[in-house]
């Protein structure tokens, strides 16, 4: 038996038949269902790599700001530089979050 690193979260069988591989991510819990314990560990694992990379919005109620922040914080700050980094907090902040901060991002629809 191997032991899970911290924040690898926990995979076990339920009652029902079914795997879940389960963890904490920015004080919500995460759950993915399989049909065995790798397949649900690969779906939380998929997930997670989506989530951190700003590919999937976490919780229905997220705002715009809420996205755009955790975008810019935890996806893209490591690929850009300093100036850089500060002048889109910048634009953020005069910008962006005032004119559309509020609005959910599941109201927000492509125009076509």
């Amino acid at each position: 038996m191997t032991k899970r690193t911290k924040g690898e979260g926990s995979v076990y069988m339920r009652k029902d038949g079914r795997a879940v591989a389960a963890t904490m991510y920015e004080g919500k819990r995460i759950a993915k269902y399989g049909a065995t314990k790798t397949e649900a560990k690969q779906k939380l694992d998929v997930y997670l790599s989506e989530l951190r990379s700003g590919k999937v919005v976490l919780g229905p109620k997220q705002t715009v700001e809420q996205y755009l922040t955790h975008w810019l914080e935890n996806s893209h700050r490591l690929e850009i530089e300093l100036t850089s980094l500060d002048r889109y907090r910048s634009v953020l902040r005069a910008h962006l979050i005032p004119a559309f901060g509020h609005l959910q991002l599941t109201s927000l629809t492509c125009e076509r």
